[in-house]
């Protein structure tokens, strides 16, 4: 229970970090695309000073990065900071491939939570109309 609290609240500070870091960037740039380009440079940037295979991790965060910078712009804080829970999620539970071994129980609750999740949003976005409605074009 304490590893789910500490996951909820490290997804929330990463979200609002990262909303806070895009929203000074796009003051001092003054627009919002260049703000984001930006953004993901100066987060991607520690990646490439790593010890080891430097370009291969730096690449990793660069497009990482892009991506949670095109969830955080496209689907909003609350899908970003859902995005950093279930990855810090997977992170810290693994999922085995072995349905007997000693940490699959972790890995299949994370599953069964992100499923719950998952079908509970559908539910939200769909707004009280069926899932299979008909779509006419005339309407």
């Amino acid at each position: 229970m304490n590893a789910l609290m500490v996951a909820i609240s490290e997804a929330t500070f990463f979200a609002l970090g990262y909303l806070a870091q895009l929203m000074v960037l796009r003051i001092v740039v003054r627009k919002t695309p260049a703000a984001a380009v930006v953004a993901v440079l100066i987060t991607s940037v520690t990646g490439f000073w790593a010890p080891g295979n430097a370009i291969a991790l730096g690449s990793a965060n660069l497009i990482w990065n892009g991506l949670e910078m095109f969830v955080l712009l496209r689907f909003g804080l609350v899908a970003l900071a859902f995005a950093e829970l279930f990855m810090g999620l997977t992170n810290q539970f693994p999922l085995s491939l072995e349905s007997t071994a000693w940490n699959s129980t972790a890995g299949y609750a994370v599953l069964i939570l992100l499923g719950i999740t998952v079908i509970t949003a559908l539910r939200l976005s769909l707004g009280g109309r069926p899932l299979l409605d008909s779509f006419d074009a005339c309407e």
